[in-house]
C-alpha cells in the first residue's frame, strides 16, 4: 500500500533521495526455510500456490498449511498433496495471526516464509528473499507484488482494478527501494514475507490492528532490526473482483494505517530507528492536505477559486498535474519496461489516476472512523506490546484489565494533557451497553465532517475547506463529549475541573 498523493510530496522526495544510494552487497549464505500457508476458502488458487512453492529454485525444508475454518474444498486440496504438506485444521476461523503462530511452533528452520493462500511466488522468490539475512541486523525481507492475471477477465470492474494496481505496484518498486536503503520501510507486504524464525517466535504477530503486517513492520524497525525490500523477489497475489470487495479492502488498509499511527504515536522518536518518523507521521500527515488538494484539482482546472489572498486558477491545477506526471511517470515507465509490462503500464494510466482518487477518499474515511472511535472510547488501544508472543496470544485479556485499572487509578496525578487524553479515550466511563443517545449520533456527524469539507472544496471552497470544517467539527465534538461525560456523573463542573 502506497499513499496516492501528488507524487512530489516530501516523503516521495525523501524516498527519491535515498533511491540514489548504492544498495548493499550481501554475502550469499544457505539457510533452511520453512513455509507457512494460512488459507481460508482458497480453493481457486491454493493448489497453484503450493505447486509454485514446491517449484522454487531454493527448496523449503518444511511446508505447513492451515485450513482456518474453510467452507469449500480447501481441506480436500491440502490432503491431495499426500503428506508433502503438513495440514493443521481449524474447525472455526481463528484469523491469520493465530494460525501463523500455531504453525510456527512446528517449525525448526532458520527462516520462515509466510505465503498467503491466494498468492503465487515466482520460482526464484525464496532464493532472493534469503540473501539479505547474512547481515545479522536483518530481521525480515519482503517481495515485489504484482496482480495475478489469467487473461480471461471479462468483468469491467475487475479489469479496472487490475489496471489501477499495475502502475501502483510499479511505482512502489521505486519508493520501497529508497525506504529500504534508508532503513525505514513503510510496510513489508504480508502476502509473501520472510522472517528469522527465532525472531518471529520471540516477538509474535500483533493482533491489535486490521493491518498486522504494517504494525509488525514498524515494531521490528523500532526494535532496531532492518527490513529489506528485495525488488527481484516477485510474487503474484489475487485482487478484489467487485467494487464491494475493493471498498472493503481499501477501508481495512486505511483504517489499519491510522490505527498504527494512533498506537505507535511518537514511539519512533524514542526508539532505535528515529528516522522511521519520516515514513510514518510524514507520509500519513501529508496525506490530509495533499489528499484534499488532489480531490480539488479537477475543479481548480475548470474554475477560478479564491482562498484568502491566494487565487487558484486553472493554470495552478495544470502545474500540479504536470509535476505529478513528471515525478511519477518515469519510474512507472522504467520499471514497466524492466518487468516487460510497458504497454500495459501505459494503458493502465487512466485507471491508476481513478484508483488514486478512491484511495484518497479511503484515507479520509479511515481517519474519520478511527478518530471517532478513539474519542468515544470504543477502541481499547494496547499501548504495551508484549515481546513474548505466547503471553500476548494467551493472556492479553488479563493485561487489558490491568491496564484499565491502572488508567483509572492514575488520572489523579496526571498532567492536564494526560487527563484530557484519558477523558477523550474514555468518555463513557466504560458504559458500553447503554442505548445510543443524541451524543452518539452527534459523534457520527464528526466523522462525516471531513466529507462535508471535501464537498465544499469540490464546490469551490478550495483545498483548505476540509481542514477548516474538520477542525471546527472536532473542537465542537470534544467539548460536547466532555460535557456529556460530566452530565452522566451529575457534576456539571467536572467538564472544567477534571482536566485542570
Amino acid at each position: 500500500m502506497q499513499f496516492p498523493l501528488l507524487t512530489p510530496s516530501p516523503s516521495y522526495l525523501l524516498d527519491s533521495l535515498y533511491r540514489l544510494k548504492k544498495p548493499k552487497d550481501y554475502e550469499v549464505k544457505d539457510y533452511s526455510i520453512g513455509v507457512i500457508i494460512p488459507a481460508r476458502n482458497e480453493e481457486e488458487s491454493l493448489e497453484a500456490c503450493i505447486k509454485a512453492i514446491q517449484a522454487q529454485t531454493y527448496q523449503p525444508a518444511q511446508i505447513i498449511a492451515i485450513d482456518d475454518g474453510s467452507e469449500d474444498r480447501t481441506e480436500e486440496i491440502l490432503k491431495s498433496f499426500d503428506g508433502r504438506v503438513k495440514l493443521i485444521k481449524h474447525e472455526e476461523p481463528k484469523g491469520k495471526a493465530k494460525s501463523v503462530m500455531e504453525a510456527l511452533k512446528e517449525l525448526e528452520t532458520d527462516l520462515v516464509v509466510i505465503v498467503d493462500g491466494d498468492t503465487i511466488p515466482a520460482p526464484t522468490n525464496f532464493e532472493k528473499l534469503r540473501i539479505p539475512f547474512s547481515d545479522e541486523r536483518v530481521g525480515a525481507t519482503c517481495s515485489t507484488v504484482f496482480s495475478t492475471q489469467n487473461g480471461n477477465e471479462k468483468n469491467l470492474m475487475e479489469k479496472f482494478i487490475l489496471q489501477g494496481r499495475l502502475d501502483e505496484y510499479l511505482l512502489s518498486i521505486y519508493r520501497k527501494q529508497g525506504q529500504s536503503r534508508r532503513r525505514a520501510l513503510y510496510v513489508a507486504s504480508g502476502c509473501t514475507v520472510a522472517f528469522r524464525t527465532e525472531l518471529l517466535k520471540k516477538y509474535g504477530i500483533p493482533q491489535r490492528t486490521e493491518t498486522e503486517d504494517l504494525d509488525l513492520t514498524w515494531l521490528l524497525q523500532q526494535e532496531g532490526y532492518d527490513i529489506v525490500y528485495c525488488p527481484d523477489a516477485i510474487t503474484f497475489t489475487k485482487e478484489p473482483k467487485t467494487s464491494k470487495s475493493l471498498r472493503r479492502q481499501l477501508g481495512r488498509w486505511y483504517r489499519g494505517a491510522w490505527e498504527c499511527i494512533f498506537l505507535h504515536n511518537t514511539k519512533p522518536l524514542k526508539s532505535k530507528r528515529k528516522r522511521l518518523i519520516f515514513t510514518t507521521w510524514l507520509q500519513m500527515g501529508e496525506g490530509i492536505p495533499l489528499g484534499a488538494m488532489w480531490l480539488s484539482l479537477p475543479f481548480l482546472t475548470a474554475f477560478r477559486v479564491k482562498v484568502g489572498p491566494i487565487t487558484f486558477t486553472p493554470e495552478w491545477a495544470l502545474v500540479f498535474y504536470g509535476l505529478d506526471a513528471a515525478f511519477s511517470l518515469p519510474p512507472i515507465l522504467y520499471y514497466g519496461k524492466k518487468q516487460k509490462k510497458l504497454k500495459e503500464a501505459v494503458k493502465s494510466l487512466p485507471a491508476w489516476y481513478a484508483m488514486r482518487t478512491l484511495q484518497v477518499l479511503s484515507l479520509f474515511y479511515g481517519l474519520g472512523k478511527i478518530t471517532a472511535d478513539w474519542i468515544k472510547g470504543k477502541r481499547e488501544w494496547k499501548a504495551k506490546w508484549e515481546k513474548v508472543s505466547d503471553y500476548y496470544l494467551n493472556h492479553h485479556s488479563e493485561r487489558e484489565k490491568i491496564e484499565k485499572t491502572n488508567n483509572s487509578n492514575s488520572t489523579q496525578s496526571q498532567s492536564f494533557w494526560k487527563k484530557l487524553k484519558h477523558k477523550l479515550k474514555n468518555p463513557l466511563n466504560g458504559n458500553s451497553k447503554r442505548k445510543r443517545d443524541f451524543g452518539d449520533y452527534f459523534t457520527y456527524g464528526i466523522s462525516g465532517a471531513g466529507a462535508v469539507g471535501t464537498g465544499l472544496a469540490l464546490l469551490g471552497g478550495g483545498p483548505l475547506a476540509p481542514l477548516i470544517a474538520g477542525g471546527i467539527a472536532t473542537l465542537i465534538g470534544i467539548n460536547y463529549l466532555l460535557y456529556r461525560n460530566a452530565r452522566k456523573e451529575k457534576d456539571y463542573l467536572l467538564m472544567y475541573t477534571s482536566i485542570m
